[in-house]
């Protein structure tokens, strides 16, 4: 086990409930987040990019990825780059810049207060919860709301698109 790299693949998986902290900026093909009980935290407190032509991350029911730096994703176009079935607090800057973003069922994207906008050419395919924080900020997000989903923006301001299939709030 080491400090993974710019061709590796991150897994955080084994069970209990921890913390690992990106503290330099950091580079990845691939991060799989998430193990089979407890919680598993990683914690972006630098900015940490992943490229991959399939899927880039994936957080699994007993992930919990906190963003409070910057998080980069480049995929494919047409090919999903993120799966989320843990939870994201997003507390700095997210970018999906190319392919799809899918919140799965029982998967929540917070957006917290020190939120700033969802750039790139992503959308989100929400199937689970996406909320805000009452915090007055400016959201950019761009949303594809299944039935199953829900979106509950309390006292933010959103930029973009959400073409509601689900529940909004």
């Amino acid at each position: 086990n080491g400090v993974p790299g710019i061709n590796d693949t991150a897994q955080i998986s084994l069970a209990g409930s921890y913390t690992v902290t990106v503290d330099a900026i950091t580079n990845l093909e691939t991060l799989l987040l998430g193990g089979v009980s407890g919680t598993q935290t990683l914690l972006v407190s630098q900015p940490l990019s992943m490229t991959a032509a399939g899927l880039c991350c994936s957080v699994g029911i007993h992930g919990y990825l906190d963003i409070v730096n910057r998080l980069d994703i480049t995929g494919s176009v047409g090919v999903l780059a993120l799966s989320n079935s843990g939870t994201m607090l997003c507390r700095g800057q997210f970018y999906p810049n190319i392919g799809i973003v899918r919140n799965e069922i029982g998967g929540l994207i917070q957006l917290s207060c020190g939120y700033t906008d969802s750039y790139g050419q992503s959308s989100v395919e929400n199937y689970g919860t996406i909320a805000s924080n009452s915090c007055g900020n400016s959201f950019r997000i761009y949303v594809i709301n299944y039935e199953s989903g829900t979106v509950t923006l309390t006292g933010a301001s959103v930029f973009g698109d959400i073409y509601n299939l689900g529940f909004m709030e």
